[in-house]
């Protein structure tokens, strides 16, 4: 519930949380029109890469916000990440079901995974960068319209699957998709910044 009560333009208003008469707990939020970035891939395919880097960006934008809190979603998905169609919303991207984590992985979770979620010996729990990767595995498929592959030892280049992908935009994937998290971003405001500049130029047309 705390994530929704941030006022951040690209995370969901929680309007109101608490425990039902069972002792389940609850949460509503503010309604929305629009699709998942999931359903958008399924119905068109790859995106537009200025669109494709937009969405990336602000999913990049509410991370840095709920991480300054030392909120970790660590279940993020192209389902889980919403476009609003109507309205003053109309174009707004949200990140969904911070929270979800507890409920387990969707089962097509595993190839945004971060390696270190998928490992059950590691010493010390995902933190932030986790994120970082699902992200930017979310702007891979969005990119290539593939899946992201699991259990790599070097990063899969978007710029081979669609060249008009630049070589700045392809390392910035890259790069967040590290297996090892001391190779990544380490911050998502750094993700944001990468994810700005990389877009200086292109012409948007809107998600």
């Amino acid at each position: 519930a705390l994530a929704g009560s941030l006022g951040h333009a690209h995370l969901p208003e929680g309007l109101e949380a608490g425990k039902d008469d069972g002792g389940a707990p609850y949460l509503v939020r503010k309604f929305v029109r629009g699709e998942s970035v999931g359903a958008r891939l399924a119905r068109t395919g790859a995106l537009p890469v200025p669109a494709a880097v937009e969405i990336a960006a602000e999913v990049a934008n509410a991370l840095v916000a709920t991480h300054a809190r030392d909120l970790y979603h660590h279940a993020i998905t192209p389902g889980r990440i919403f476009i609003a169609d109507r309205g003053a919303d109309e174009g707004a991207v949200l990140l969904l079901d911070f929270g979800a984590r507890h409920l387990g992985p969707p089962p097509d979770g595993e190839p945004y995974q971060a390696p270190e979620q998928r490992d059950p010996k590691r010493a010390s729990p995902p933190d932030g960068r986790a994120d970082l990767y699902s992200g930017a595995a979310v702007l891979f498929e969005c990119l290539t319209g593939k899946v992201p592959p699991i259990g790599f030892t070097t990063p899969p280049s978007a710029k081979e699957l669609r060249p008009e992908v630049t070589d700045e935009l392809s390392g910035l994937v890259a790069q967040a998709m590290m297996p090892n998290p001391d190779d990544r971003f380490q911050e998502a405001q750094a993700l944001f910044n990468a994810l700005r500049r990389a877009t200086f130029g292109m012409e948007k047309k809107g998600i």
